[in-house]
C-alpha cells in the first residue's frame, strides 16, 4: 500500500505547516486531523497533499480524520493563505483567527439545537423608508454590480442615510437567496445595527464579535457556513466566516482604526473584505462620512466607484461650528466660560449636550508644586494617569497601578496637584456647575460591564440624560435627536502629534463628532476649543469641508513620499537590554538593504520603553507593493535561521495605521 504525505497546519505554532504521512487514511484538503506534535495530540488542518519530503522516514502519522467532508473549502483556504502571505504572518496564526476555538480543539460539526439559534425573527418584515434621489442613485449603482466584483465607496455626511442604502441593497441580495456580511469596527455599534436589521428582515441572522462565549461563536460560525444564517454582522474577525452563498459585503465606518488588528496577525478587516469580495466576484460597499486617505485616493484614481450622499436625510437645519480661541477666553477648570454659558442655554431648553475629550481618567499628570516632579510609570516612559474615584495612579500603556501617594516620592512634600483634564475631572466640574442636570460619563472605564454601553446609549436616546461626557466611543454611529450641542476640548493634540496620520485622524474625528449634533429638526452647534485657531488645516476642514481638507493633506503626503503614494511596513522590536534590540534591528536593516527598499531607522519608538522593554523600530518603504512584499518575505525566511541574541521580540506590521 502506498503512503500519502500531507501538509498539516497546526494553529498557534511557528510555521505554516508540518509534514505528516497517512497510512490508510485519505483526509480531504481543508479537513481537521488529529496529529502528534511535540509529544502532544493536536488538531490540525490539512492544507495540501504533497510528495514524499526529504527525511520522510522521520515523519509522524496522521492519527485520525475529524471531518468528512472537509471543514474549510478551497476558497476559504486561499483567503487564509493570502492573509498569511500579505501580512507576513504564519498561516498557523491566521488559522487561529479564522476558526472558533471549539473547532480548533476538535468539537464535532453538528448543527446547534434549533431552539437555541442566536436570533429572533420578527413577526412584522418593517416597511423600508423611501430613498431620496442621492440614495436611490447610490442603490442603483450597487444593483448594477450584483454578481461581479466592484468596490463602492459610499461617502455620506453624518445623517445622510447610508444605513438605509445598506438595507435596500441587502433586501435585494437576500431575495436572490444570497447571504450578506456586514463588518463594523466596534462591538458598541453591533446591537444598533442588529436591532435595525431585525426590525426590517425576517431572515436568520447571527453576530460574531470578541464578547461572545465560545459556544455561541461556534454555533454562529456553523450556521453561517451551512448558509442557514443569511446575515452575519460582526467585528473585523467576522471577515473570515465561511458563507457559501455570499452575495454582498458591507464595511461600515471603513476609516475606523478598530478595523486593524494591532497584535498577532496585523491584518486590516476592510482590506481583507476587499480581497474576499474579489475572490467571490461580488460587490463590496465601504461606508463612511470621512474616508481614509487610501480609500479616497483609490476612488479618485477610479479603482473604487465613489457614491456621495451630501444631504442629511433627517435634517435640513444648518450646523453652526465655532472655534473658541483659548488664548483669549476666560477659563474655568479647562473649559471656556463662553462654552459653559452656551451649554447652560441648551440645557435650559431641555436639549442634550455632548462634551468630548479623548482622555479618560481624572487627570493625565500628578505634579509636585515643590520640586516639579511628575508621577511616572516605573516600567514605561510615560506619566501615570490619576483616577480619582479609585484613588489610583494608572499607566494607560501597561496597566500598572498604585495608590495615590500623600506626599511626593522625590521631595516628600504634600504638594501634589492634578494637572490637565480627563473625563472623570470633567464629570466632577459639570456636577458642580450644572447640579440639577442628569449627566452620564461614557469611556472605557465606565463601560467595562457587559451590555453597559448599550444600556447607556439607550438611556441617552430615551432622554434620561441631558449632559454626556465621553471619549471617541461616542464619535460615530449613534443618533440622538435631542442632541443639539457638541463641545470638543482637546483637538490641538492632533495638530502637533508626530504620527503622520494624526491630522487625518483629527479631520475624521472632528467631522464625526460634529455629526452628532442637530440630526433631527433642531439646529445643531459645535464648539471647538483650541490654542491654534489660525491653523491652516483646521480652518480648511471647518470652512471648506472634509474633502478639501483631505485633498490638501494627501498633497502633503505626496511631497513627503508617504501613503497612499508609498507602501509601508513597520518592524517593531523590543528587549530588556537596549543594545540587544539595536543589534537585532541593524542586522535586519542590512538584510533588507539587499532588496531595493528604503529603510528608515532604527529609531526609538514614540514610547521608548514599555513594561520594562526598550522599544525601537524600522520603517520600510517602497513605491511598489510587490517589491515591499518580496523583501519582507525573504526577510522572514532569513529570520527562520537567524539566532536572536537575548530576549528580543519583534513584529512585522504591513500597512501600519499608526507609528506610535
Amino acid at each position: 500500500m502506498s503512503i500519502d504525505y500531507y501538509q498539516v497546519c497546526i494553529p498557534n505554532t511557528a510555521r505554516d505547516y508540518y509534514d505528516y504521512f497517512a497510512d490508510g487514511l485519505t483526509p480531504d484538503i481543508g479537513a481537521r486531523v488529529e496529529v502528534s506534535f511535540r509529544n502532544k495530540t493536536c488538531i490540525g488542518l490539512v492544507m495540501a497533499k504533497t510528495s514524499a519530503p526529504e527525511g520522510s522516514y522521520k515523519l509522524k502519522p496522521i492519527l485520525s480524520v475529524q471531518d468528512v467532508p472537509s471543514l474549510i473549502d478551497e476558497e476559504q483556504l486561499k483567503l487564509y493563505q493570502f492573509v498569511a502571505q500579505y501580512y507576513q504572518a504564519p498561516l498557523s496564526q491566521v488559522l487561529a483567527l479564522a476558526l472558533p476555538k471549539k473547532f480548533r480543539l476538535g468539537d464535532a460539526m453538528a448543527l446547534p439545537n434549533p431552539e437555541k439559534y442566536p436570533w429572533k425573527i420578527p413577526q412584522h418584515l418593517q416597511a423600508p423608508l423611501a430613498l431620496n434621489d442621492e440614495q436611490q442613485d447610490a442603490l442603483s449603482a450597487i444593483m448594477k454590480a450584483f454578481g461581479q466584483y466592484q468596490c463602492f465607496l459610499l461617502q455620506g455626511v453624518t445623517g445622510s442615510g447610508k444605513t438605509e442604502v445598506y438595507l435596500h441593497a441587502m433586501k435585494m441580495i437576500l431575495e436572490m437567496g444570497k447571504q450578506v456580511l456586514v463588518i463594523v469596527p466596534e462591538i458598541g455599534l453591533t446591537p444598533q445595527l442588529l436591532s435595525r436589521f431585525q426590525a426590517r428582515f425576517a431572515y436568520p441572522m447571527v453576530v460574531l464579535h470578541s464578547s461572545l462565549n465560545e459556544t455561541k461563536r461556534k454555533d454562529a460560525w456553523r450556521l453561517a457556513r451551512e448558509g442557514i444564517a443569511r446575515i452575519v454582522i460582526g467585528t473585523r474577525s467576522a471577515v473570515f466566516t465561511p458563507m457559501p452563498s455570499l452575495g454582498l459585503i458591507i464595511v461600515d465606518e471603513e476609516h475606523d482604526a478598530s478595523l486593524k488588528q494591532m497584535e498577532g496577525v496585523r491584518y486590516h478587516g476592510r482590506d481583507v473584505a476587499l480581497i474576499r469580495a474579489h475572490q467571490k466576484n461580488i460587490p463590496v460597499v465601504l461606508g463612511t462620512a470621512t474616508p481614509c486617505f487610501e480609500s479616497l485616493h483609490n476612488a479618485l484614481l477610479g479603482k473604487y466607484h465613489r457614491l456621495i450622499l451630501k444631504a442629511r436625510a433627517v435634517s435640513q437645519t444648518p450646523l453652526e461650528i465655532q472655534l473658541v480661541d483659548m488664548r483669549r477666553e476666560p477659563v474655568h477648570e479647562g473649559v471656556a466660560k463662553s462654552v459653559l454659558a452656551t451649554m447652560d442655554t441648551h440645557l435650559a431648553r431641555g436639549e442634550q449636550v455632548l462634551v468630548f475629550i479623548n482622555r479618560r481618567g481624572f487627570s493625565p499628570v500628578l505634579y509636585c508644586q515643590e520640586c516639579a516632579q511628575m508621577a511616572d510609570c516605573f516600567d514605561c516612559d510615560s506619566h501615570l494617569t490619576l483616577h480619582k474615584a479609585q484613588n489610583r495612579l494608572i499607566c494607560h500603556h501597561c496597566g500598572a497601578s498604585r495608590r495615590v501617594p500623600l506626599v511626593c516620592d522625590a521631595c516628600k512634600q504634600p504638594s501634589l496637584v492634578p494637572v490637565g483634564m480627563g473625563t472623570q475631572r470633567l464629570e466632577e466640574v459639570f456636577a458642580e456647575y450644572f447640579p440639577k442636570t442628569a449627566m452620564i460619563r461614557i469611556d472605557r472605564d465606565e463601560v467595562r460591564k457587559k451590555n453597559s454601553l448599550e444600556t447607556y446609549l439607550q438611556g441617552i436616546a430615551d432622554e434620561k440624560y441631558q449632559l454626556i461626557v465621553g471619549t471617541q466611543m461616542l464619535a460615530k454611529g449613534h443618533d440622538f435627536p435631542k442632541l443639539t450641542l457638541v463641545v470638543m476640548l482637546d483637538t490641538d493634540n492632533g495638530l502637533c502629534h508626530p504620527d503622520f496620520r494624526a491630522q487625518e485622524r483629527l479631520g475624521q474625528l472632528v467631522t464625526q463628532v460634529s455629526g452628532r449634533a442637530g440630526r433631527a429638526h433642531l439646529p445643531g452647534k459645535v464648539m471647538i476649543q483650541t490654542l491654534q485657531p489660525q491653523h491652516p488645516m483646521l480652518n480648511t476642514l471647518l470652512k471648506e469641508g472634509f474633502d478639501a481638507f483631505a485633498t490638501t493633506a494627501i498633497d502633503e503626503r505626496k511631497q513627503a513620499q508617504l501613503p497612499p503614494y508609498q507602501y509601508l511596513a513597520l518592524i517593531r522590536a523590543q528587549a530588556k537590554q537596549n543594545q540587544q534590540v539595536l543589534a537585532f534591528l541593524h542586522d535586519l536593516k542590512a538584510q533588507l538593504g539587499l532588496y531595493g527598499v528604503t529603510i528608515l531607522g532604527p529609531a526609538p519608538a514614540p514610547l521608548g520603553r514599555k513594561q520594562g522593554y526598550f522599544q525601537w523600530q524600522l520603517l520600510v518603504k517602497s513605491g511598489q507593493r510587490p517589491k515591499l512584499g518580496l523583501a519582507l518575505t525573504k526577510l522572514r525566511t532569513w529570520l527562520l535561521d537567524y539566532k536572536i541574541k537575548g530576549t528580543v521580540k519583534y513584529s512585522i506590521d504591513v500597512d501600519p495605521i499608526e507609528l506610535a
